[in-house]
């Protein structure tokens, strides 16, 4: 017998399923309120501003996409990866 639902038989949306509206007008706003503690904050802030930069349309022409994607693509802040 199973103890949880299958992907198929749950009712909450998945991330995937999430449109931009609802990210821009809900997600966002909830982790500003509520700033994440751990070292995904500087994500986020990439992350809101991608959408925040999409939403208003920045995707349609050349100059917009390349604004949306240095925020997305900004590697140099990261912390280096830990090789073994």
């Amino acid at each position: 017998m199973r103890k949880h639902p299958t992907r198929s038989q749950r009712q909450d949306p998945e991330v995937g399923d999430t449109r931009l509206e609802d990210l821009v007008e809900r997600v966002i706003p909830h982790f500003e309120a509520y700033p994440l503690l751990s070292g995904k904050r500087h994500d986020f802030g990439r992350f809101a501003a991608v959408c925040s930069l999409t939403a208003r349309g920045a995707r349609r022409d050349r100059d917009g996409l390349v604004r949306i994607v240095e925020p997305a693509g900004d590697e140099s802040e990261r912390a280096p990866a830990v090789r073994r």
